[in-house]
């Protein structure tokens, strides 16, 4: 009886009855993590929401009058800065970074129709409030101011209180301060103020 060769494995790779090494198939379940691991390294991190819009908060502080003859606000450094009054008073966010946005500017018609206790301020910078040491304002609009006889609108009142002061304060605003003996300055002028966002 004539014994059967079989083949060695030389001779199964000349043939291609074994398979290619380099070809074979990983486990499934060496697969499946591969895999996972491939895709989690090409999946980006959501991006951040984008924050909410900044809105105007007209009437804020509906009776903002009441608070003229009472004491300033003072901050951490015991100053009556502006900004702190409507911080305060309106319960608004920090100034900076870029927390206060430039909204509607004041005009002798829209200070018409313009709640009363609205946070205005002064000295925008690319539209938004700056932060420096001078060159800007803040406070609460207070009504329109009208020419006793013509009954025109020519400016309007602000409840402000700034560093000096004891007291808050009322003061008059005007569109065309030097026509009043007043300073052209952002301080002054009517047109320079414009609703507060945040």
């Amino acid at each position: 009886m004539v014994a059967t060769r079989q083949p060695g494995i030389l001779g199964a790779q000349a043939s291609g009855t074994l398979p290619d090494p380099a070809g074979a198939t990983p486990p499934p379940g060496r697969a499946q993590r591969h895999a996972k691991a491939a895709g989690a390294q090409k999946e980006p991190p959501p991006p951040p929401p984008p924050p909410p819009p900044k809105e105007e908060h007209l009437g804020a502080v509906p009776d903002i009058d009441s608070h003229v003859g009472k004491p300033v606000k003072l901050n951490a450094n015991d100053s009556a800065q502006c900004a702190h009054l409507v911080k305060v008073l309106a319960s608004a966010p920090p100034t900076q970074p870029k927390q206060w946005a430039e909204g509607t500017h004041l005009s002798a018609k829209h200070v018409e129709a313009m709640p009363v206790g609205t946070p205005i301020a002064s000295g925008w910078d690319d539209g938004f409030y700056p932060n420096g040491s001078s060159g800007q304002h803040a406070g609460f609009f207070a009504g329109a101011l009208k020419n006793a006889k013509t009954g025109e609108v020519e400016g309007f009142y602000i409840v402000e209180q700034y560093a000096g002061l004891t007291k808050i304060a009322r003061r008059e605003v005007y569109f065309d301060p030097v026509a009043h003996k007043k300073k052209n300055t952002y301080f002054y002028r009517g047109g320079d103020y414009a609703v507060i966002k945040w």
